[in-house]
């Protein structure tokens, strides 16, 4: 027998919405700098920029 998953939601405005975004971008620079890999980042990067209008995002 499966349970179901509860769903969690993270809801937020459009200020926050932008810090999340100039965030993730300065630790990708920083990333690519060092050298490091970034594709988790990227991924990240992804998901918010896909926001858009929404404010909301399944975790």
């Amino acid at each position: 027998m499966k349970f179901k998953d509860e769903h969690r939601f993270l809801t937020i405005d459009e200020a926050q919405l932008k810090t999340l975004r100039e965030c993730l971008l300065v630790a990708r620079n920083c990333a690519i700098r060092d050298g490091k890999p970034t594709e988790d980042i990227n991924e990240m990067l992804a998901a918010v920029l896909k926001l858009g209008r929404k404010h909301r995002v399944k975790v």
